[in-house]
This record gives structure tokens, sequence and C-alpha cells, in this order.
């Protein structure tokens, strides 16, 4: 559910280039015309069950070296992707819950929750025609193959 409105995202996930054990992945929402409208990534989590505190990734910001568990937002017009969106860590819980990780099958199922303003500038803030300012995910969930290392 996205602001009360429920949607279907198509999940991508794989290894993390940090390190042995970590994962990946990416969910996108296509409209009717198959152009994807938004974009979520999920960052870095542990290949098992349990459940992880989502951070906002700062522009810079090398996950690997703080094992930082994030997710960043984008909503998408044709070509063109809005400014992030920043997660609200006063207004979580903003959580991944992995409910089931099967390392043999190469298979996860999760959900997730979280809420996220729009990170702009001051300039973005002036614009009319700037998208929504907040987005609040109150029951995503996911089930995906996880794709092989890239050699």
């Amino acid at each position: 559910m996205l602001n009360g409105q429920a949607l279907t995202f198509y999940p991508i996930i794989g290894p993390s280039n940090c390190e042995a054990g970590r994962l990946t992945g990416n969910l996108s929402y296509y409209d009717a015309n198959n152009v994807r409208r938004i974009y979520i990534s999920l960052g870095n989590f542990p290949a098992k069950e349990g459940n992880y505190t989502l951070k906002w990734r700062e522009s810079g910001q090398n996950e690997c070296a703080t094992k930082l568990i994030y997710s960043n937002l984008h909503l998408t017009e044709a070509d063109v992707s809005s400014p992030a969106f920043r997660i609200i860590e006063e207004e979580g819980p903003n959580e991944l819950i992995i409910i089931h990780y099967d390392s043999v099958a190469q298979r996860i199922e999760g959900r997730f929750q979280m809420t996220a303003t729009i990170n702009t500038t001051e300039e973005d803030r002036n614009r009319e025609d700037r998208a929504l300012d907040t987005l609040r995910i109150t029951y995503g969930t996911f089930t995906a193959d996880i794709l092989p290392p890239q050699e």
C-alpha cells in the first residue's frame, strides 16, 4: 500500500557488492503503458530471516564500510527521475522484514514499510510542478528468486 493505494511492484534481488551474505533489491512499479513510475531500492541487507531498520543513504555514503541497510525511493516521469525521497526516521517504523530465505533454492520473501519525504533543494521546493511531498508504504511485500552473482 502506497499512500493508501494498492500497487503491484516487480522485484529484482541479487547479491550486494559489499560482501558475501548480503543482498540488494529493486522494486519497480509500471503504469498501464509499461512506463516505470516508481523505483524503490532496498540495499545491503543480510541474506537471512530477521527484522532490519531501513535508513537513508546519503550521497557519497559508503554502505559497505558502515554496513548500512538502506532504502531510496524515486518517482519517474518517462526517463526523468525525481530527487530521491529521504526516509523520515522519526515517523517509523522504517523496516525490512525477511520472512523466509532459502539459500538452496535462492528464493526470498519479505515485507517492508517506510515513510519518506522528497529530499529537495531550496530550488526544488519552490517549483510549482514538484511531485508529492510524502510517501507512506504501509504494507509492501515481495517474493523473488535471487539472481546469481555477476561474473
